[in-house]
């Protein structure tokens, strides 16, 4: 299993990303024009990066369903988001609080989970695909696993500082966003 780091934020805020990531993850939709990502936020990123699409919204189809309070889903209308995108040959995965899991499982089942716990240390949060590791008022971190997102992307040179290939430390969070 190999980590990568990923960034993610919203639009408003896509030029304090840090330039020094594997990947980055930005919003796709409709919504405030604060959040979604233009075509110029996604031509911004480094040469060569990855990426990832998120949305708030369950009717709109991209890799990860961010499902938190103020957004308008509910559970089942998570799982129907999660039937759709897998039968579109989509990803599927779903970021949430620890808090909201349980919920989440009962209407979906198994599902990619990425996991919000800003210990402020990398780690993957047992049970997840990728942990959200980190806050700052700007842009998040975390890692996610690589062969889950990006199955056939040969794995990229030993620079980056949350890279892994030892044992992932493992830890629950208190802390609130």
């Amino acid at each position: 299993m190999t980590l990568i780091s990923v960034y993610d934020c919203t639009h408003a805020l896509v030029s304090t990303l840090p330039r020094d990531g594997f990947a980055y993850a930005g919003y796709v939709g409709h919504g405030l024009a604060s959040i979604i990502w233009t075509p110029q936020d996604w031509a911004s990123l480094p040469a060569g990066a990855r990426t990832l699409t998120i949305t708030a919204f369950a009717d709109t189809d991209a890799d990860i369903l961010d499902y938190e309070p103020g957004n308008t889903h509910t559970p089942a209308d998570a799982a129907s988001w999660h039937a759709r995108q897998t039968a579109r040959g989509g990803i599927g995965c779903i970021y949430s609080d620890l808090a909201d899991h349980a919920s989440l499982v009962a209407a979906v089942g198994a599902f990619p989970w990425w996991a919000a716990d800003p210990t402020g240390n990398p780690h993957l949060f047992p049970g997840s695909v990728a942990t959200q590791w980190h806050w700052t008022p700007n842009w998040d971190a975390s890692v996610f696993v690589e062969e889950i997102f990006w199955p056939s992307v040969p794995v990229p040179p030993f620079n980056d500082p949350f890279f892994y290939r030892h044992p992932i430390p493992q830890g629950r969070s208190t802390h609130a966003r």
